[in-house]
């Protein structure tokens, strides 16, 4: 930004000046046989000569000094006149000028102006600051103001500004304001109780969600809030005795592994389906591991709790528990092509001879002998000892 001028003289008063001058100074210099004309003529040429000079300087600023300036907006608002308030100073810190910013004749682009006297010749350094505003979110960047004053020959004044800030150069200065965040609520720890001051100032009741993490609040009394096992509804939670949030997915506690529905939070009870395996809860939540009878079936969970099928050796003895829904294969099987007989009592697998309304052999992997002689004794193709 460049300003230029000739302070209280306008255009015109300095031609006629400057003609007057021509003539004087024309008439001084003549020689003594010279004509009017000639003086005339000389004062002319002079005058056209300063007139060219002159016409080269800078367009005149009358009120003989630089603007300081900035841009200032709003986002999510209109802004009205005077809202902000903006303060320049100068490098000792101390208060130079206080100006609000203005809306130009559109209405629609606002900014801050500073008028500031040429002084001296020579660089020196302001601070633009925005001051705050409690009704909005302000705009807190410092930029620096690096003014360079300067005089031409005629003796007009001059000056360029730079704007800069963060030790970047920028175009121009520019105030972003915006709205103030929703209000937030506050914890108030009191007497032995914790409780939260919502934003409309009552304190929490029942379930209340805090920067994401749900809690319950005692919706009675002194509104404390909860930790521990919760009942509601008939469906148990389990809030974090650390700071009260309620837990989700896989919790131990008390030795116990339970787990909780990863949207609700709410206990799970019998099968639950978890990662690609199933898992058993006893009505008390905790995960089951080992044999389990449920829904006149038995079912084998690994130390994981995680649901077995296939063949398992477990208390010296095999099982086979079905692909599909784990359950454990009492009486005969045909599995992967041969067939198997697992205790109809126990589940184990059989091996040697073994009576089922007729005598069968089991190999020691336990598949059924067929169409072979075992011991001097004929087995048919179903096996039994013919």
């Amino acid at each position: 930004m460049h300003h230029r001028g000739i302070c209280h003289k306008s255009l015109g008063e300095a031609r006629l000046l400057l003609v007057a001058m021509a003539v004087v100074l024309g008439l001084g210099l003549m020689p003594v046989k010279a004509t009017a004309q000639q003086a005339s003529d000389q004062a002319i040429a002079e005058t056209s000569q300063a007139q060219d000079r002159l016409m080269t300087a800078a367009p005149v600023n009358p009120l003989d000094c630089f603007n300081v300036t900035a841009t200032v907006s709003l986002s999510g608002g209109s802004l009205e006149a005077g809202e902000f308030t903006f303060r320049l100073t100068d490098s000792a810190g101390s208060a130079m000028q206080v100006a609000n910013q203005h809306s130009d004749l559109t209405g629609k682009n606002n900014y801050v102006n500073f008028e500031i006297p040429y002084g001296q010749v020579g660089t020196r350094t302001y601070r633009l600051t925005q001051e705050n505003n409690p009704r909005y979110r302000c705009d807190t960047t410092v930029y620096e103001v690096t003014v360079t004053v300067t005089q031409d020959m005629l003796g007009n004044k001059g000056a360029s500004v730079t704007y800069s800030t963060g030790g970047k150069t920028v175009s121009q200065a520019a105030f972003s304001n915006g709205p103030l965040p929703p209000p937030s609520g506050q914890w108030v720890h009191e007497g032995g109780v914790t409780r939260y001051r919502t934003p409309q100032g009552t304190y929490a009741s029942g379930w209340y969600t805090i920067d994401g993490q749900t809690y319950y609040f005692d919706t009675s009394g002194d509104h404390g809030r909860r930790t521990g096992w919760l009942q509601q509804g008939g469906t148990w939670y389990f809030l974090s005795p650390a700071d009260g949030h309620r837990e989700t997915g896989w919790i131990k506690e008390g030795g116990a592994w339970y787990y909780l529905n990863p949207s609700t939070g709410a206990m799970a009870t019998g099968w639950a389906w978890v990662n690609g395996a199933w898992y058993y809860l006893k009505g008390s939540g905790a995960m089951a591991a080992g044999w389990v009878f449920t829904g006149s079936q038995w079912y084998f969970l690994r130390s994981t709790g995680a649901m077995a099928t296939g063949w398992i050796w477990t208390g010296g003895a095999w099982y086979y528990l079905a692909p599909g829904d784990g359950h454990m294969y009492r009486g005969w099987g045909f599995i992967n092509g041969s067939w198997y007989f697992c205790d109809r009592s126990s589940g184990a697998m059989k091996a040697g001879w073994i009576w089922d309304g007729a005598w069968y052999y089991l190999y020691s992997s336990g598949a059924m002998a067929h169409n072979t002689t075992i011991g001097g004794y004929r087995l048919d193709s179903s096996g039994a000892w013919v």
